[in-house]
């Protein structure tokens, strides 16, 4: 699905991404973690072109994507999520689900055209997520826990082939984190290809396939959760030697 090839970054004097070689399999949860600087949004970042690699190549598909923009990228069939909600306060439910299901590039036209064929999957993913609010609210006026949801409904919609989540519970009560957590089983019973970061590890550890732990912009650890927990290089990483 994706495959990442000595790839780095470096920022200034401060080496982000290291070397790092990876492979995200079809139809799997994999969870990066590791301690804060690891280097796991740069990764993300990288992935998506939001970040420029220094070198190094990223496929998807069998297709090199590593000189593609982030929008590029997007087209072609990468989803993500940002740790913090990125909406347009003013626009509905509705119209954040219709900009993300819209193929036109025009911003202005999607927001003030309505897509008729649209209804049933905005409905659909409304109640996949769980989102118990009438379609024409604004984003303004949702919790922080019902913004959460929003964007990875947003995720979801728009035609993807790998769908990142960037802590997609941080900062939510325990309920909602259930929620979540039982949303992206359901995704993956759906045969959906999901990369996650997350610092909370009972959460990670519940969902994941595969585990890739990173320190110092380097992968030090790749494999189930089951063997992560066990694992001396990724209890070191975050206890300390």
């Amino acid at each position: 699905m994706i495959k990442i090839k000595n790839i780095n970054k470096s920022f200034g004097g401060l080496k982000a991404v290291d070397g790092i070689n990876l492979e995200i399999g079809k139809g799997q949860i994999t969870a990066i973690i590791g301690p804060n600087g690891s280097g796991k949004t740069t990764l993300f970042n990288l992935i998506s072109g939001i970040v420029e690699k220094d070198s190094g190549s990223i496929s998807l598909n069998g297709k090199n994507i590593s000189r593609q923009e982030d929008f590029q990228r997007s087209e072609s069939g990468i989803s993500r999520t940002f740790q913090h909600v990125r909406l347009f306060k003013n626009l509905t439910i509705r119209e954040h689900f219709e900009v993300a299901l819209d193929d036109d590039k025009n911003l202005l036209k999607k927001i003030f055209s309505k897509n008729k064929d649209s209804g049933d999957e905005i409905e659909r993913v409304m109640r996949l997520i769980g989102l118990e609010k009438n379609i024409e609210t604004k984003a303004n006026d949702l919790s922080y826990g019902q913004r959460k949801l929003l964007d990875i409904g947003i995720g979801i919609v728009k035609k993807h082939d790998v769908l990142m989540l960037d802590e997609p519970v941080a900062g939510i009560n325990p309920l909602l984190r259930r929620k979540i957590k039982e949303l992206i089983k359901v995704l993956r019973e759906q045969g959906e290809t999901i990369v996650i970061i997350e610092h909370n590890m009972e959460f990670v550890m519940d969902l994941a396939d595969r585990v890739v732990c990173l320190e110092q912009g380097n992968v030090i650890f790749e494999g189930t959760a089951k063997e992560a927990q066990s694992s001396k290089e990724v209890l070191e990483a975050y206890l300390g030697k």
